[in-house]
């Protein structure tokens, strides 16, 4: 005869078991028998060992790697049948499909199994979780576990850089950082000079409630310099003259004050005319041959020592991301977000400006080249403007620390 005992709880307990005899004329006097048995009826469990990213902290990015380690465990011992299709990623609560998922082999800890999770590329922003599907593990005494949720204590972030790339067709795309083929890059968080390529895109917190995007133009390690992605001050003369031998003190300061808020950005000291921007410090320029390449070996103006948030790029500078006198030259960050500059190979066209004022003017034997200031003109190269035009803009030039 079977005997089935319910509500047992977990460990060892003393049954006790009656008999009555049925058949009361030969066997009249009930007998019990007890048993002592050990139960089990807890179920195997998985749980978080440790959860950590490549940058350190428990913020990440899309570019970030993610290492989670995964327990599974019973005092009875388990076995698993765990696979990395048996593992959900969620963020914020939404399913999301990571670009790399991989799950390690088992190895033996006290009362089970750990495996080590790999993420990276993953989207969204929020808290990161995951789903470990149920019958996945095991115990001595068959039991299974139920699905399990598991926080990891990693929140995903929007990226803040993404690698540059101008070459169309190509699997990570990207000059303005809204394609959706970009991909991330944390090289922000390196400090090691040029961890982040010329070009760089850079999502960067202003001050407590703004974010501007920027492209980086010089990675010096500890700190880096970068030019925002679109005008900051639109329609701006550089000087209020025809003449190039004051200095842009119209544009500088008008750009000076739109910055000025930037409470997360370094302050720049400088002196035009003195500090050198990339090679040297001379305030003019000229081209010294056909292919339109140029030469800054005089100073058309000085200005004394500066103190803000922000200024605009030299000629220097623009140089060696490799911009020249010829259309099409400057990179297509250089150029994008102006007037008419999908019509030069450009990607955006936006506003009425037509060109952004530099911190140079060229210079030249000839007397009515004092009448100019040079421009990062939407044509893709520099161009000569009159300082008193009001049709271009200026773009910020910044330095922030990593």
């Amino acid at each position: 005869k079977t005997v089935t005992v319910t509500g047992v709880s977990n460990g060892s307990s003393t049954i006790t078991v009656r008999f009555t005899p049925t058949d009361t004329t030969n066997y009249n006097t009930p007998s019990s028998k007890t048993y002592t048995v050990t139960s089990d009826v807890t179920l195997p469990v998985w749980s978080l060992s440790s959860a950590t990213t490549s940058n350190g902290t428990k913020t990440a990015a899309s570019g970030d790697t993610i290492t989670i380690k995964l327990n599974g465990t019973d005092t009875s011992g388990v076995t698993s049948s765990l696979t990395k299709d048996n593992i959900q990623v969620l963020v914020g609560g939404t399913t999301v499909t990571p670009t790399t998922k991989t799950l390690s082999s088992a190895t033996s800890i006290t009362n089970g199994k750990q495996y080590t999770l790999t993420l990276s590329g993953v989207s969204n922003t929020g808290s990161l979780s995951l789903v470990i599907a149920a019958n996945t593990l095991t115990d001595g005494a068959g039991n299974k576990n139920t699905q399990t949720s598991i926080s990891t204590g990693i929140t995903m972030e929007k990226p803040m850089a993404y690698i540059y790339n101008e070459t169309r067709g190509t699997n990570n795309y990207c000059v303005t950082g809204d394609e959706s083929t970009c991909q991330a890059t944390n090289c922000y968080k390196n400090k090691t000079a040029g961890s982040c390529p010329v070009g760089t895109i850079i999502d960067y917190k202003v001050n407590n409630t703004e974010t501007v995007r920027f492209h980086v133009i010089e990675d010096k390690g500890s700190t880096m310099t970068m030019q925002s992605q679109k005008n900051t001050v639109t329609k701006e003369m550089w000087y209020t003259e025809y003449d190039n031998t004051k200095g842009p003190l119209t544009v500088l300061p008008t750009l000076e004050s739109a910055t000025s808020g930037w409470t997360n950005v370094n302050n720049q000291t400088y002196t035009m005319g003195t500090t050198v921007f990339k090679n040297n410090a001379y305030t003019g320029c000229r081209f010294i041959d056909e292919s339109q390449s140029y030469s800054c070996s005089k100073n058309i103006y000085k200005l004394s020592s500066r103190t803000a948030k922000s200024r605009m790029i030299t000629i220097q500078e623009a140089l060696a991301v490799g911009c020249t006198g010829n259309d099409r030259e400057c990179p297509k960050w250089m150029y994008n977000y102006l007037k008419s500059s999908t019509v030069f190979d450009g990607t955006i066209d936006e506003g009425e400006d037509s060109g952004y004022w530099t911190m140079n003017a060229p210079y030249s034997e000839e007397e009515y080249f004092q009448t100019y200031a040079f421009t990062i003109f939407t044509r893709g190269g520099f161009m000569n403007s009159f300082p008193n035009y009001d049709t271009n803009a200026a773009r910020a030039v910044v330095v922030i620390s990593k």
